[in-house]
């Protein structure tokens, strides 16, 4: 059984390996207007725990306290995003656009609602960290950044229809 575990890693590993770079999924880069309003529920917190499980596939749990809502409602003072990938036992599965996230660390995320979880928007563009009242991404002072956020909430901003579909 390992053995063949093992054979399957060779073989996606070398088709991984002789893929062209170019013909990689890349993602577009989504700016904060989209990000804001495509989103459900945007809130401020910090990481309380990390969990991988396999289910379906392997998926890792980040649990966050939340601090402020700034977009949408929650019921609870704690949400759970659902992200793909992580580690079970000697079995790992990294998956490409998925940003890392630490215990303890401070962050601002957009998410939309996946039944008990949450999923971030835009992937690694949709978590931004916090760090001495400074967003880190675009090294702006936390007030402002929120009140980008609620300015883009507020405003009148139509999305073409290509980057609704």
């Amino acid at each position: 059984m390992k053995t063949k575990f093992l054979l399957w890693v060779l073989v996606i590993g070398i088709f991984i390996i002789s893929t062209p770079r170019n013909s990689l999924a890349s993602m577009r880069k989504i700016e904060l207007p989209e990000l804001t309003l495509r989103s459900e529920v945007i809130v401020s917190g910090n990481v309380t725990n990390i969990e991988s499980r396999l289910a379906d596939g392997i998926f890792t749990y980040v649990t966050i306290s939340v601090e402020q809502i700034i977009k949408g409602s929650i019921l609870s003072s704690h949400i759970l995003l659902r992200l793909p990938g992580g580690e079970v036992g000697e079995i790992t599965l990294t998956a490409s656009d998925v940003p890392k996230f630490t215990v303890g660390e401070s962050i601002i995320v957009f998410l939309k609602a996946d039944g008990a979880y949450y999923n971030l928007w835009g992937l690694y563009q949709g978590k931004y960290t916090v760090q001495e009242n400074t967003v880190l991404e675009n090294n702006q002072p936390l007030d402002v950044f929120i009140q980008e956020i609620k300015a883009n909430m507020s405003s009148k901003t139509i999305l073409n229809e290509e980057v609704l579909q």
